[in-house]
């Protein structure tokens, strides 16, 4: 089986970073700091962030299809 790994869009994700905490938890979203890495692989850049960068954890559906194969799941943003 071969597959290919593609960033997902920055543009996606920026506003999220002009909210404050309390917006995000209401968008089901939450705000981190880098502690440790490895650990906190971004979905955009596709590398892992750096210790005391902000993140982003929010819920992605990468697979929006009306099938069986729908899905959604928690990724990190920086």
């Amino acid at each position: 089986m071969s597959f290919q790994l593609h960033a997902l869009s920055p543009a996606r994700f920026a506003p999220l970073f002009d909210l404050t905490d309390k917006e995000l938890m209401n968008a089901q979203a939450t705000r981190m700091v880098v502690d440790t890495r490895p650990g906190f692989p971004c979905r955009v850049s596709l590398a892992d962030a750096e210790i005391g960068e902000t993140v982003i954890l929010v819920n992605f559906q990468h697979q929006p299809a009306d099938s069986p194969f729908q899905a959604a799941h928690a990724i990190l943003v920086r």
